[in-house]
């Protein structure tokens, strides 16, 4: 009986030892090198390790309509580094165009495109401004892998730039300096004087304006950057968006009708 149990622990404790020894054992990194240090970064590119890429690395991204899109790292999060020109939905469905008096009687997705008056010439830069509608449809207007960030998510990035906790759910302007961190520098898109722009972020937020619901006209480029969130507030009439202007290096969290036409910046799944 005895000599039984001495072989029952035995062999009990050779079990562990080779369970204990198996976690031990290097594994394959996403590179393909056996006990590699290679990780897949916030856009899925494996970096570091031999792969010899920068651990920030991203790759452009491409919509249905073919537009690319460059992209960047900013935290733990990946963003589109441009406005968002997509005229169709992830399936092929065109998004409808709108615009005049039309657009303020919609509750139904809908997109336009910033003209300057003076010479028609279209602003391409700037993207497309979306109401919420489009920015919430089902059919979706983000490219595979990417969506349209939801208030949550912006406050990731705030904070990452240096918002205080304590401040990131006013309806206000917030922080010091975190917006000129997301703005493009100079005067080429943005009016003067553009303060506290470095853009140290590569985020290259340029100033779309908006199309106002009520009058269905355009309004601010230059002055203004206004992006959506995917979150709506409140009412149900409203959803919240992020403000950059020209004269202001903070960021500004407020809430609108879901009718106004905005802005879209895209993060990554």
């Amino acid at each position: 009986m005895k000599q039984s149990l001495k072989l029952f622990l035995a062999f009990s404790f050779f079990l562990i030892s080779c369970k204990n020894n198996n976690k031990n054992e290097p594994i394959d990194d996403c590179n393909g090198d056996l006990g590699g240090i290679a990780f897949l970064n916030p856009c899925d590119v494996c970096v570091g390790g031999n792969t010899e890429i920068p651990e920030d690395s991203c790759a452009s991204v491409l919509d249905i309509d073919g537009n690319i899109y460059n992209t960047i790292i900013i935290g733990n999060q990946a963003w589109m580094v441009e406005n968002l020109k997509v005229t169709r939905f992830r399936d092929g469905t065109s998004i409808p165009l709108s615009y005049g008096p039309a657009w303020a009687n919609l509750e139904t997705s809908a997109f336009n495109i910033y003209y300057q008056y003076e010479n028609n010439q279209q602003f391409s830069r700037h993207g497309n401004l979306y109401n919420w509608f489009a920015v919430n449809d089902s059919l979706k207007i983000a490219p595979e892998g990417w969506h349209i960030p939801t208030d949550d998510e912006w406050k990731v990035l705030e904070k990452t730039l240096g918002v205080k906790e304590r401040d990131l759910d006013s309806l206000s302007w917030r922080g010091t300096d975190e917006g000129g961190k997301l703005k493009d520098t100079g005067f080429e898109y943005w009016d003067s004087p553009n303060t506290g722009a470095t853009n140290e972020t590569g985020f290259t937020a340029i100033p779309g304006g908006y199309l106002d619901f009520y009058f269905g006209n355009f309004v601010g480029n230059g002055m203004y950057c206004y992006f959506w969130t995917a979150t709506g507030y409140e009412s149900g009439k409203n959803a919240l968006y992020r403000l950059l202007n020209n004269i202001n290096p903070a960021i500004s969290r407020r809430a609108t009708n879901k009718k106004n036409g905005f802005s879209v910046r895209c993060v990554k799944d």
